[in-house]
């Protein structure tokens, strides 16, 4: 079933989606942190990004509505095409962007991540 989820949430996104290459990160809160604090660390995390990246990445934090796991949420993250993440994903090992890490700090832990080529059909 959660295959079935995922695959449906991939075909979605990538439907309202311009970009073909996209990361779903699979997370859970931390602490006493709420979706709010996530969002807010997801906002700051793509301004960032996006001040380095060309074309822009974009980025939605998805909650649960009906899950198994309520507690859980999604992070998708949109990049024009391989190279672009790619380049951001560099940039980032390359420490242009330091302190990403640390908005999402006690406020999210990330176990799990895909990443799907998505073509119109």
């Amino acid at each position: 079933m959660k295959k079935i989820s995922l695959l449906f949430i991939i075909l979605s996104t990538s439907f309202f989606s311009q970009a073909d290459t996209i990361i779903i990160w699979e997370c859970e809160l931390e602490n006493d942190s709420t979706l709010e604090d996530v969002k807010e660390a997801n906002s700051k995390w793509l301004n960032s990004v996006n001040k380095i990246s060309s074309p822009k990445v974009r980025s939605q934090v998805l909650q649960p509505f009906a899950s198994s796991n309520m507690e859980g949420f999604l992070f998708i993250d949109y990049y024009a095409d391989e190279i672009a993440m790619a380049k951001v994903r560099r940039e980032i090992r390359a420490g242009k962007l330091s302190g990403l890490d640390d908005y999402f700090e006690g406020v999210s832990e990330c176990e799990k991540s895909y990443i799907y080529h998505a073509e119109d059909s």
